[in-house]
């Protein structure tokens, strides 16, 4: 019997496993599918997804993207011509993976050992068969191992297109390096480049971690050189470095200054720098100068565009800080009996420049205030006015000697000697300009 007919407009993944490489074809089309069953005919018209897996022997990319992938491939003596033919396997499948091209995924390959060769570079095959056979064409070289070397000049040597193309690093490595992996590492994420880190056999993990730029989901480890083909899905991994390499890339400009290292935070919507010492701000571009200096008696070192000043607090001065002084003064004579602590009225300094600060209101008598004004005991006057001339009148100037009172010249004039106004008949007022009648 005819069991049940559905058709349907929906989106087919089909994702086809076969000699170690498979294909991604996203299409909209309608399928009809006939079941066996023994119920009586029906149509079904429904929208959905549906992902068939099959099994067959084609093959085909994961990744269409426009990148650059170098791979960067351990041919040090501990792994072996067996083990590094397995390497070359593995290079071959993941290329496999990803649509080449001058516009789309460009791949470059590194073999190193105790030095690196540039087996070819980024760009020099326009396609997957040529890129792949120049993949079976490297040779094993053997020697120690340096992998901070091989990261450094990948880093520089690679043809790695400007901004926004992504850029992506594959590391196989089968063991501990014999120099730091630290500094290329940070060079490289600080250049927006996706690092991996996969360990084979006598792998320091720690070692992984550095040069993943501490990003576990970029560390992939394994027992040996077999488990690279048979535990690695190809495909998935391929699709998850072409998925990474398209997210955003804040630190891709480097902006970042003076050797600091650029982080990506808050999925990629941001990047932190993290300074190397000696440096501050939000780009590590300002010199903290402040970092070889130290402040006296409780001072702030503040950094400046040219050096650093030293913020004392009341009753000190100096470049760090480290003289009594009269500057920062907040309350004296008439306020306070001393400033502001009776223990610097002990500090000859203090003592002989700012007698007032601590409480004598002794205030110089030369130059003297002169009509009528004195010194020193006006309450309203503190701080560093404390000694200054008191007027009275309309009298001012540094010792009072200046007559501030402007007489209306029609009606009055002015007397030097009491500095007020001698109004005519008639007129009254500070300054004659009030009308008093005959």
């Amino acid at each position: 019997m005819l069991g049940q007919i559905c058709s349907a407009k929906l989106d087919l993944m089909l994702v086809l496993d076969g000699s170690g490489s498979g294909q991604i074809c996203s299409a909209k089309l309608d399928l009809m599918l006939v079941l066996d069953g023994s119920g009586s005919g029906q149509i079904c018209s429904a929208k959905l997804d549906l992902m068939l897996v099959l099994d067959g022997s084609g093959s085909g990319q994961i990744c269409n993207a426009n990148l650059d992938l170098m791979l960067v491939i351990d041919g040090s003596g501990s792994v072996g011509d067996v083990d590094f033919a397995k390497v070359l396997q593995f290079a071959e499948k993941l290329v496999n993976a990803f649509d080449i091209g001058p516009d789309l995924t460009r791949v470059g390959v590194v073999q190193y050992s105790d030095y690196s060769t540039l087996e070819f570079n980024l760009g020099a095959h326009g396609d997957k068969a040529s890129t792949i056979a120049a993949v079976n064409n490297i040779v094993y070289q053997g020697g120690g191992t340096a992998t901070g070397e091989a990261l450094e000049y990948t880093r520089v040597n690679a043809a790695w297109r400007a901004a926004p193309v992504p850029k992506v690093m594959i590391v196989v490595t089968d063991g501990k390096s014999a120099d730091s992996v630290m500094a290329p590492a940070n060079a490289l994420a600080s250049s927006g480049v996706d690092v991996y880190a996969i360990g084979v056999g006598n792998y320091d993990a720690a070692e992984l971690m550095a040069i993943a730029a501490q990003d576990q989901g970029k560390v992939i480890e394994l027992a040996d050189f077999n488990a690279l083909n048979a535990e690695i899905e190809h495909a998935q991994f391929a699709q998850t470095v072409c998925v990474v390499a398209q997210q955003p890339k804040p630190c891709a400009s480097n902006p970042c200054q003076n050797n600091s290292n650029c982080v990506s935070i808050n999925g990629g919507d941001a990047y932190e720098c993290r300074c190397f010492p000696g440096w501050l701000g939000a780009n590590c571009e300002t010199l903290d100068y402040c970092r070889n200096q130290q402040c006296e008696s409780g001072g702030t070192c503040m950094n400046q565009p040219t050096g650093f000043v030293c913020s004392c607090p009341p009753g000190w001065e100096g470049t760090h800080c480290e003289t009594p002084s009269c500057q920062n003064t907040v309350s004296l004579c008439g306020n306070s009996p001393g400033w502001p602590d009776i223990m610097f009225c002990s500090v000859s300094h203090v003592l002989a420049a700012c007698p007032e600060f601590c409480g004598t209101c002794t205030c110089p008598t030369n130059p003297e205030c002169k009509n009528g004004g004195s010194r020193g005991n006006d309450p309203n006057l503190w701080g560093e006015d404390t000694c200054k001339c008191a007027c009275v009148g309309s009298w001012t100037g540094p010792t009072c000697e200046v007559c501030s009172v402007h007489c209306d010249v029609f009606v009055g004039s002015v007397d030097p000697t009491t500095c007020t106004c001698q109004c005519f008949d008639g007129w009254g007022g500070p300054t004659c300009t009030d009308f008093v009648g005959h």
